[in-house]
């Protein structure tokens, strides 16, 4: 059975999943930024945003105890989402990710990905299906710490 993060309220069937974690959201695009923060937050987690990596690894710095989870776009201008990660992950070492992409039919973009099973999520989305998501990407890696 997979254990549960402490920050993880009980669901009911047919509910989203919420959490109370801090969450960064790195995305160039500021609709989709301000989509997802609203959606997070009404999910309970902490949200914080930025545009681009040079913000995202300031926050990185000055919330290094917090975050637990980078909501980012697999491609954005001048960074891969991996490359963001493997750049964020060295500053916050037991940070999760969870890539989000509108790239659904390029196999080029998303070869990289798809080969890893890293935790991707297609856009469009349901607000539901975020919340299921993270939730997953969560626990699964407060499975992988507990190991």
């Amino acid at each position: 059975m997979a254990q549960e993060s402490g920050d993880t309220e009980a669901v009911a069937p047919g509910e989203r999943p919420r959490g109370r974690d801090t969450v960064l959201v790195v995305e160039d695009e500021a609709q989709v930024q301000d989509l997802l923060a609203g959606l997070l937050t009404r999910l309970g987690y902490r949200v914080i945003t930025a545009a681009d990596p040079e913000r995202a690894a300031d926050l990185c710095h000055a919330h290094v105890q917090d975050i637990r989870l980078l909501v980012t776009d697999a491609v954005m201008p001048h960074v891969s989402g991996p490359d963001l990660y493997a750049r964020l992950s060295a500053i916050v070492p037991r940070l999760a990710v969870l890539y989000v992409s509108g790239y659904a039919g390029d196999p080029v973009v998303l070869r990289g990905l798809t080969e890893e099973r890293v935790p991707l999520l297609q856009k469009p989305f349901t607000p539901s299906a975020l919340a299921r998501k993270i939730r997953e990407v969560l626990d699964t890696a407060v499975g992988r710490e507990s190991s």
